[in-house]
C-alpha cells in the first residue's frame, strides 16, 4: 500500500500537538471537536469518539501517532489489513479496557483496481 495519499489525509486533521484536551462533540468549536477527517486521493483518516455522549482527554500527538502506525503498519504488512475492497484499520485511544469508549482513529485506503488483463 503506498503511504503517500494516507500521509497526506493525516496532514489535513489539526496540528499535531502535546497540549491535553477533552475530545467531545457538540458544543463550542475548538481544537478537539469532533468527528474530523481528512481525505487524499484514495485514503481518509477519520477521528472520532467511540461514544458521542462522553468526553476524552488526550493530545492530537497521540491521535496522529495512532494513525501513524495504521498508515505504516498497513504499508508494512498489507495482508493483514484487507477488509474486501479496502485496506486499513482502527486504533483506540482510551486510558481504561472499557470497549464502548475512547478516541477511534481509522485509516482506510481503497485497494487498486485490477485490470481486465490481471485477471485473466
Amino acid at each position: 500500500m503506498a503511504t503517500r495519499n494516507c500521509i497526506d489525509a493525516l496532514h489535513k486533521l489539526p496540528p499535531t500537538s502535546r497540549t491535553a484536551g477533552n475530545f467531545h462533540y457538540g458544543g463550542h468549536y475548538d481544537a478537539f471537536k469532533l468527528p474530523v477527517s481528512g481525505q487524499a486521493g484514495d485514503c481518509a483518516v477519520s477521528v472520532d469518539l467511540v461514544d458521542s455522549n462522553k468526553f476524552e482527554r488526550s493530545t492530537w500527538e497521540a491521535v496522529n501517532k495512532a494513525a501513524s502506525d495504521l498508515i505504516f503498519g498497513c504499508a508494512l504488512d498489507p495482508q493483514k489489513y484487507w477488509a474486501g475492497p479496502t485496506v486499513g484499520g482502527k486504533y483506540r485511544i482510551a486510558d481504561n479496557d472499557n470497549e464502548k469508549e475512547g478516541i477511534l482513529v481509522k485509516v482506510k485506503k481503497t485497494a487498486p483496481r485490477r485490470s481486465e488483463a490481471e485477471e485473466r
